[in-house]
């Protein structure tokens, strides 16, 4: 497979083919460079996310929140609430019926819980396939969590134009944390590094059964193509 050296065009392309395997791909880049009839609007090329958890682009911002709570110390029997101020727009989707997004049924339905996803980031420290497995989402002390999850519609929230993350945690202490996200990470505001982007290649190759080596072996033969190298891809095929 040979590549010459007009990649420029051409390199968002390789990184969404690839994305269809690791989900990185950056498709709001991808329709831009496919057709020049077909131009990806600011507003989807800021959502198009590497980071994006397998269910909604929308709960990316609070998985981060809840991430910087934890980090600050904070630990899960420390809580007693958790407020979030939401655009309105989601709540239909990912926040009602509330009782039932605090406990999921099953992992397609824990993609579409902002309480769960705010749980599994707090707990796991990230919000990916693993996550969203029929059982994980049954997990007593990731339900327990989410049950402290609740929302208040911010009128100034900039949904649909952006996404936006917000917790408020009241402390059994009595003591207040609030942690804010301007937008989401991974989109056009905020790009992912590579070692962030590699690190979440390989978290979906593992949950897909794929053995290091051969994760590796594929990420190496990725990057010879974006440098404008030729590589072998059979045994990425196998």
């Amino acid at each position: 497979m040979g590549v010459d050296d007009d990649l420029g065009d051409r390199r968002p392309v390789i990184e969404a083919v690839v994305g269809s395997v690791m989900r990185v791909g950056r498709a709001g880049h991808l329709a831009g460079s496919v057709s020049t009839k077909s131009r990806a609007s600011s507003s989807q090329r800021a959502s198009a996310s590497p980071s994006k958890p397998p269910g909604s682009t929308m709960t990316q911002p609070f998985i981060d929140c809840a991430v910087e709570l934890r980090r600050s110390g904070v630990k899960p029997d420390d809580i007693a609430t958790l407020v979030c101020n939401v655009g309105e727009g989601t709540v239909h989707r990912l926040w009602e019926p509330l009782a039932k997004k605090h406990a999921p049924p099953n992992g397609y339905a824990g993609k579409f819980s902002t309480p769960y996803c705010i749980a599994a980031g707090f707990i796991d420290g990230k919000a990916g396939f693993e996550q969203f497995t029929d059982e994980r989402v049954k997990d007593k002390d990731l339900r327990a969590l989410a049950a402290k999850v609740s929302y208040v519609i911010d009128p100034k929230d900039e949904y649909p134009r952006n996404f936006t993350g917000h917790i408020r945690a009241t402390l059994k202490d009595g003591s207040v944390r609030e942690v804010r996200k301007a937008h989401m990470r991974g989109g056009a505001h905020e790009p992912l590094s590579r070692d962030e982007i590699l690190t979440k290649f390989h978290d979906n190759a593992r949950f897909g059964g794929w053995p290091r080596e051969r994760a590796d072996a594929l990420a190496a033969a990725i990057a010879a193509v974006a440098k404008g190298g030729a590589v072998d891809l059979r045994a990425a095929r196998e």
